[in-house]
């Protein structure tokens, strides 16, 4: 705190390692690669390669891949029980948790 009190205004980024300092400068040198897949395939697709792999860490527990697409597979049975189909909108609101990412992706598959 006593280096940001005393140096109010960062105009060369002082507080950033080389590395960073040198990218701010062409922030735009290398537009960024189209990804032509969604993130349910990415995931389902990590998901065949290390099904044991922890994917989620949260202050309420973890899942592996395998325990998140058992869960979100469950959650789309019961979301397409109710209707929910491609182009339904599905709120959600609730605190963040591991279950947020089961929740989104079965809607995301649903």
């Amino acid at each position: 705190m006593s280096f940001l009190s005393s140096n109010p205004r960062l105009t060369q980024n002082e507080g950033l390692a080389p590395a960073y300092n040198s990218q701010s400068e062409q922030p735009f040198a290398k537009p960024p690669v189209a990804i032509e897949s969604y993130i349910q395939d990415l995931i389902e697709q990590r998901y065949q390669e290390q099904p044991e792999a922890s994917v989620v860490c949260a202050w309420d527990g973890d899942f592996t891949y395998r325990q998140l697409n058992n869960l979100a597979r469950s959650l789309v049975a019961l979301l397409s029980a109710q209707g929910v189909a491609p182009e339904v909108f599905v709120p959600i609101y609730f605190e963040k948790s591991r279950w947020t990412v089961i929740a989104i992706l079965g809607i995301l598959h649903a």
